[in-house]
């Protein structure tokens, strides 16, 4: 590993990095603190993928090298609050031989506060109180056993607290719903026993790939894929799940760039979603010999842009749970009846809680909503996979092959029934849930009718309510 030219003055750098043949290997760079980034290469210099350096000036992309890849370079374009752009390089060669280089040459110091475990709930501190120490508020434990218990999960692990910058990224969005025409299509009797006798089962009903082009489930989405929630019986106010960051894969003959967020979100109308998750992107060089993969968390509220959480790296594996839900500024819920019957005035925050339990990372953050109550209409929950709009061209990215991916512990809550019930996702049986109304999602191309992705819900005894989400990529656009 080598690092030439003089940083003192922020001026260009020249990388130099030899990786491993046929793995994706982590590149983090030293840059400036809070710069924001563009890979490219030159072969396709306007093909530039955003990437965020850290509070320690880290910025971080993945690299996978086929055997048979040439030494290349890519650029890395700096821009800073101040100062002109800088054209950084970064030579890359690959070794069969070469063992990839330890974590610690790869990853930032840490700075953030460190969160300790809690050992023992203390019962007598308010949430205002239990936020100040670095803890999540704290739901009844009576009235809300399942998500005091995922509480109890994460408060009883040590994290580092990061620094909540977020960084805007102004070319994506994780935008609203494109229906296709509804599909008329026949359910799965009972949700399938497990992740492998439900890949199994599919194969079972579709023996061949040609055939997932025929609809299965319930409707059909041209970004979306997933599960679907509308009607609630007084608004949604909470969302929650925990999902494993899918790895995605490129080669020869793929479209040079593709996408596929996996997130959980409220609302769906242009100035009423608040979503979260994760974001993994592939683009390929010299006809797939060279891949760059980036993954990283982010926070959308329309009709704003997404914001990367920058101090937070990620990596495919990962694991990853996210949690949105209306609440006041301490992180309690009001509702009209006490227990419930709707949300009240003084509930004027949407809560982001998002944690790397792989990488023992926290991000909290709140976007402060109007306190009138025709300002938040939760009318609609989401647990989905999309492929994102580029705005540079206003279409839709490719969808990444992820092969598949799960989504474990997917829960919401219904403002009318407050903290007296929360609700698991079902299964796609024809039958609804006990409340709103619930469509699974495949992603279909709605000009050629190819399926794209197809969701569906399997048996877990592991994850609340007995059931996950699984998901199945067939085609790229």
């Amino acid at each position: 590993m080598k690092l030439t030219n003089d940083t003192s003055h922020g001026g260009a750098l020249r990388f130099e990095r030899e990786i491993p043949a046929e793995q994706e290997t982590l590149i983090a760079l030293q840059v400036v603190p809070h710069a924001v980034c563009h890979l490219f290469h030159d072969q396709d210099t306007q093909r530039r993928m955003q990437l965020d350096a850290d509070e320690n000036g880290i910025v971080r992309f993945h690299l996978r090298a086929a055997k048979d890849a040439p030494p290349t370079e890519f650029r890395l374009e700096q821009t800073v609050a101040s100062g002109s752009p800088h054209i950084h390089t970064i030579a890359i060669s690959h070794n069969p031989q070469h063992w990839p280089q330890s974590v610690q040459t790869a990853v930032a110091t840490r700075t953030n506060r460190v969160r300790p475990a809690l050992t023992a709930d203390p019962a007598g501190l308010t949430n205002s109180q239990l936020i100040a120490q670095g803890y999540p508020p704290r739901p009844d434990p009576k009235r809300w056993p399942a998500r005091y218990a995922r509480w109890r999960r994460l408060a009883s692990q040590a994290f580092d607290i990061v620094n909540p910058k977020t960084v805007s990224h102004e070319t994506v969005r994780f935008g609203q719903h494109h229906a296709t025409a509804p599909e008329s299509a026949p359910r799965v009797a009972a949700p399938l026993r497990n992740q492998e006798s439900a890949l199994a089962a599919l194969r079972h009903l579709v023996p061949h790939a040609q055939q997932l082009e025929q609809a299965l489930f319930n409707a059909s989405s041209g970004n979306w894929s997933g599960a679907y929630f509308t009607n609630p019986t007084n608004e949604f106010f909470l969302v929650e799940a925990d999902w494993t960051v899918p790895t995605v894969v490129g080669g020869a003959s793929v479209p040079p760039y593709s996408a596929v967020a996996q997130w959980v979100g409220l609302g769906n109308s242009p100035n009423d979603l608040f979503q979260s998750g994760s974001d993994s992107e592939c683009s390929t060089y010299f006809d797939g010999r060279y891949i760059a993969t980036n993954y990283w968390m982010w926070t959308e509220v329309l009709p704003f842009a997404p914001a990367a959480v920058s101090n937070f790296p990620l990596s495919a594996g990962d694991h990853v749970s996210v949690d949105i839900f209306v609440a006041d500024q301490n992180g309690d819920t009001t509702f009209q009846q006490g227990s419930g019957g709707g949300l009240t005035r003084q509930d004027n925050s949407v809560w982001f809680m998002l944690y790397n339990t792989t990488k023992h990372l926290a991000f909290w953050g709140t976007v402060p909503i109007a306190t009138s109550s025709d300002q938040f209409h939760g009318q609609t929950a989401e647990f989905m996979i999309e492929r994102p709009t580029d705005l540079s061209t206003g279409q839709l990215s490719p969808l990444a092959n992820f092969r598949t991916s799960t989504m474990r512990n997917c829960a919401y809550g219904d403002a009318w029934y407050g903290n007296l019930q929360q609700f698991a996702l079902e299964p796609n049986d024809g039958t609804q849930p006990f409340d709103g109304t619930l469509q699974y999602q495949n992603m279909v191309n709605a000009s050629t009718g190819d399926r794209l992705a197809t969701a569906f819900s399997c048996q877990n005894d592991n994850s609340f309510g007995g059931n996950l989400l699984f998901w199945v990529w067939t085609n790229y656009s």
